[in-house]
């Protein structure tokens, strides 16, 4: 919250979050990182139809070469990545995912893939931030089968 004492203008004026929820979101922007996160459930993201003409257009890019030899396309790419973002100091957070565990055959299946909330889920995880997760497809099921809205109104009555 506003810590009105602090002598920086931005923090007597600033807030911090209390919760955030993710419903189907996306993980990552990055798309070497979207590309880490499929390969392994033997997906290779940039074959998806749609994704590396929009890659292409997105990024300005003449070939998706760019993304790992361009040092202006690596910089752009490391601040799109939320999952990179993550620390410890963050709030609690809802991720869940209702769509098919399935190989995507179109660029918005993949935006959407339950892929993105299990990348959230292990990142926290990894870190040690709180956080719930329901991703069905991949029997992964929130605690108490809390809903967001649930999630929410508990977060905000602390």
């Amino acid at each position: 919250m506003a810590d009105v004492t602090n002598a920086d203008p931005i923090l007597r004026e600033s807030t911090r979050l209390t919760a955030a929820g993710h419903l189907t979101s996306q993980c990552s922007y990055d798309p070497v990182q979207m590309q880490n996160i499929f390969a392994p459930a033997g997906i290779d993201f940039f074959a998806i139809p749609g994704v590396a003409t929009s890659l292409l257009s997105d990024f300005g890019l003449d070939s998706l070469n760019q993304l790992y030899t361009d040092p202006k396309v690596i910089a752009q790419r490391h601040e799109l990545d939320m999952l990179g973002w993550m620390s410890t100091d963050d709030p609690e957070f809802y991720v869940s995912n209702g769509n098919p565990n399935t190989t995507p055959t179109m660029r918005s299946e993949a935006i959407h893939h339950p892929l993105q909330a299990k990348a959230l889920d292990d990142k926290a995880t990894a870190i040690g931030l709180a956080h719930v997760t329901n991703i069905p497809s991949m029997n992964i099921y929130a605690v108490n089968n809390e809903t967001i809205s649930q999630f929410m109104i508990r977060k905000l009555s602390q």
